[in-house]
């Protein structure tokens, strides 16, 4: 497997190419490739989807691309993947809706306005996460955010805004944290 940065830079090439438009990744957009190199996702594979997603935008809209879309198409595959070694049936519920459920957090987080068009998950995902979030006390907080300024320190992420980041690493902390007590 590449370096990290041999990586980063291979996808950043291959993603701006495919853009047709030079620019710089989001803070997001690192952290999903730091993730993809943590979890030694194959850069044919990320290749591969990032061409399959944005094959489907017209050229002039491709500029506002975003590799959240090909992180979330990969979790789908990785997951599917995962559900076929293991058999299992599929949950009708949502994760965060059985999250919501396990920890008796308030129903209120389940609702989602009728106008709203995108992902109903990604949706509570978020409203559970700043709820998670809100509920913290101070202390908490701040292990929180020093503990994403450590490791953001330590992680080699470039042309990034370092408080986007640190919000992006708490954000996957909770998220995380969240996830594992399912």
């Amino acid at each position: 497997m590449k370096n990290l940065e041999d990586y980063i830079k291979e996808i950043e090439d291959y993603y701006f190419s495919l853009k047709d438009s030079f620019g710089v990744l989001t803070p997001k957009e690192n952290q999903i490739i730091l993730n993809w190199y943590k979890n030694k996702i194959d850069i044919n594979l990320i290749r591969k989807f990032i061409k399959s997603e944005i094959i489907k935008l017209p050229k002039n809209k491709r500029k506002k691309f975003s590799l959240i879309v090909v992180d979330k198409k990969i979790n789908e595959k990785l997951k599917a993947k995962s559900t076929e070694k293991s058999d299992a049936k599929p949950s009708k519920k949502d994760k965060w809706e059985i999250i919501i459920e396990k920890l008796n957090f308030p129903k209120t987080l389940l609702e989602i306005p009728q106008s709203y068009k995108g992902d109903k998950s990604l949706y509570l995902e978020r409203k559970v996460i700043s709820y998670v979030w809100q509920k913290m006390s101070k202390e908490e907080r701040q292990k929180l955010v020093d503990k994403a300024v450590k490791e953001l320190e330590k992680d080699f992420i470039r042309n990034t805004d370092k408080k986007e980041a640190v919000k992006s690493i708490i954000y996957i902390k909770i998220k995380e944290d969240l996830l594992s007590k399912l």
